[in-house]
């Protein structure tokens, strides 16, 4: 691409640089063309630029195997995959229609890398309301896609299009004990992130001091507002004794 058409393509990826700099999550299809990224030309023409913060997507196999699909351009730069064949959803093309109403139909046979970019859309839109939901922030949209990336099955054969999207494995990073508090390494307060027990609402011991404060939350004698005794404990979580 040349003159005006270099021009807009640079736009595009300045706007979308500029998004998600602002905390906006950009999901973009990687494209239908087959192209390797990886090559000298992109290189050149489209590596260089930097790192937009979109999360790009390729087209996989819609089975177990997640295979590229010949079609799906590749590379390093594309994050994860999505379905690139076999995907419902309305169309005009008709598999299934709803009250006779074409305002209505379905087709079952919708792909591309404009097929795979929504199925990752939906996964990416469900961690972060899982996570707004723990701490009332969104994260980052470098932090959702690197969730994406390393918590995804892995992809099979073809040119590298990344993983295919686990939302409960992505559940399971943000809080491994599922207690309603998030790992303070994506920026939540739970003080132990492997016992559902201890975390910043809980009381195990009754003794008016919740967990992340309460330096023993399974003895009701020891906790911040506890007198320090001649002993051997921390009875005040002062870490002295």
């Amino acid at each position: 691409l040349v003159g005006s058409e270099m021009c807009i393509r640079d736009s595009v990826w300045t706007v979308t640089q500029t998004g998600t700099s602002a905390g906006v999550v950009v999901v973009s299809a990687a494209g239908n063309g087959a192209e390797d990224l990886d090559s000298s030309w992109y290189a050149t023409n489209y590596m260089n630029w930097g790192d937009s913060g979109a999360i790009l997507v390729g087209a996989g196999t819609s089975d177990t195997n997640h295979d590229r699909l010949s079609f799906s351009t590749y590379g390093a730069r594309v994050d994860v995959q999505g379905w690139g064949h076999n995907v419902f959803t309305l169309s005009n093309s008709c598999t299934a229609e709803l009250g006779g109403d074409p305002d209505q139909a379905y087709t079952d046979s919708f792909g591309g890398t404009s097929g795979a970019s929504p199925i990752v859309t939906g996964a990416a839109i469900l961690i972060q309301d899982f996570a707004i939901g723990m701490t009332g922030n969104p994260l980052d949209p470098l932090v959702i896609r690197d969730i994406l990336k390393a918590t995804g099955i892995p992809q099979g054969s073809g040119g590298p299009i990344g993983p295919f999207p686990d939302v409960e494995a992505a559940f399971l990073l943000l809080d491994a004990d599922m207690d309603g508090a998030m790992s303070p390494d994506f920026g939540g307060d739970d003080c132990d992130d492997l016992d559902a027990t201890l975390n910043p609402a809980s009381d195990v011991d009754g003794d008016g001091s919740l967990g992340c404060t309460d330096c023993d939350d399974n003895d009701a004698d020891v906790n911040p507002d506890a007198d320090e005794l001649c002993n051997t404990i921390d009875d005040n979580c002062d870490s002295t004794v």
